[in-house]
């Protein structure tokens, strides 16, 4: 048997991560569908999609040992079991500068909404009420999102408890109205920094007065937020991090992460 390493780390040096790891034979690039199928001789085509991945065999692990974040349950804690994931798409169509995400994605890929959405209801039938959108950004396309919430709407499957991350330049009152209704509770948005000067610098492409905007649309359509906020960004002084501590204060989000900036490889 040999051993692969996929990830951010391994994506990012791969010849380092070799020759510092010994046993070690192969590592797998960015998403490494083409790469992984040559190596399990599945597949021999130079076309492989986001589409063409599997279902998940749920079956090969108990979900009931999976739990939500505690966040994800205010109000019912005792019911952060069972929980799965889900996923419409592979990467970001941005390019902040802090941030590693595209280091594991050679472009962005979308997938088919009725792959996604069966993947949810084989998943509801199995008992699961709690899922995470794994996307980098759930929002990207308000279309896709619209498309998938229609069909959550009218599948009746009405307690279920979703999360996803978003940015506020993806958002506005009817697509929030439209995701709370099909059950997304919780979104995820990246703040940053309650700097403009910081937001610029990073490339970050938000402005505070959106943000202010789309937060009060979330609160006014029962929309949870965890807020995610940095500190120590490139161009970050004392002055400035205190911006972003007083733009947590006084957007209040339901849950709050305060995340201090560290350089990795790549």
């Amino acid at each position: 048997s040999k051993i692969l390493l996929h990830g951010l780390y391994p994506s990012s040096e791969p010849t380092k991560v070799l020759g510092k790891h010994p046993l070690v034979d192969e590592i797998l690039i960015r998403e490494g569908f083409l790469a992984l199928n040559y190596l399990i001789g599945f597949k021999r085509s130079d076309q492989v999609s986001i589409n063409d991945i599997g279902e998940i065999d749920w079956s090969l692990i108990d979900i009931t040992k999976y739990r939500a974040h505690n966040w994800h349950l205010f109000g019912n804690i005792n019911n952060r079991s069972p929980y799965a994931i889900a996923f419409t798409s592979f990467g970001c169509p941005h390019s902040c500068d802090f941030c590693c995400v595209n280091l594991m994605y050679s472009r962005v890929q979308l997938r088919d909404m009725s792959l996604v959405y069966q993947d949810i209801k084989k998943l509801y039938d199995q008992g699961v009420r709690n899922f995470k959108f794994m996307d980098e950004l759930f929002t990207m396309s308000s279309k896709r999102v619209a498309e998938l919430c229609h069909l959550l709407i009218e599948s009746d499957m009405g307690d279920i408890n979703c999360w996803a991350y978003a940015r506020t330049d993806s958002l506005d009152k009817d697509l929030v109205k439209l995701m709370r209704k099909a059950g997304i509770r919780w979104l995820a948005i990246g703040y940053e920094s309650g700097s403009q000067l910081i937001l610029n610098s990073s490339d970050k492409k938000q402005s505070l007065k959106k943000v202010y905007h789309v937060t009060e649309i979330c609160k006014n359509n029962d929309m949870n937020i965890c807020g995610n906020f940095m500190f120590g960004l490139e161009d970050d002084t004392h002055e400035t991090m205190m911006d972003t501590l007083q733009l947590a204060i006084e957007l209040q989000p339901e849950w709050a992460n305060f995340n201090s900036v560290s350089a990795f490889p790549g």
